[in-house]
């Protein structure tokens, strides 16, 4: 089966939109709509998701997937307005948000670039991580958060 992937970008103000989908091929038509809410409170993705950070469309992989206690590998994908991203500086910041008054522990990994992603690893354990993940090249910068269960 082939499957495709398009990304894109959109700057939205607060409030629900509709979002007509149309796919076309020969003499076949699909439509699908889809209805959000954009908000101003942060957005926090989940391992495998799409999200948009600044410019830049981020996605975070792991293997294993899902992560597990122990030594993990973090894949991030980063793409501009729909084209990769591959000469970024990318860099990521685990924490444990649910442990934070028990002085949690902070890793943080700078990724390298390869073959069209950015590549890293980093020890966990079994608690609630939070990624943050941030991107730059030249003058544009963004950052994404991934909120993730290791076991």
């Amino acid at each position: 089966a082939f499957a495709a992937q398009y990304v894109g970008s959109a700057k939205l103000m607060e409030g629900t939109y509709e979002a007509r989908v149309i796919v076309k091929s020969g003499r076949n038509k699909g439509i699908a709509t889809y209805r959000f809410t954009a908000r101003r409170t942060p957005y926090v993705a989940h391992i495998g998701m799409w999200h948009p950070a600044g410019g830049f469309e981020v996605r975070l992989l792991t293997d294993p997937n899902p992560p597990v206690s122990g030594n993990n590998r973090l894949l991030v994908q980063v793409t501009r307005e729909g084209y990769p991203v591959t000469d970024a500086q990318v860099s990521v910041a685990l924490t444990m948000p649910t442990m934070a008054r028990m002085g949690s522990e902070n890793v943080f990994t700078t990724l390298t670039a390869s073959n069209g992603r950015f590549e890293g690893t980093a020890k966990l354990h079994t608690a609630e991580w939070r990624a943050r993940i941030t991107v730059k090249t030249g003058s544009a910068t963004g950052t994404a958060t991934y909120d993730f269960p290791v076991r």
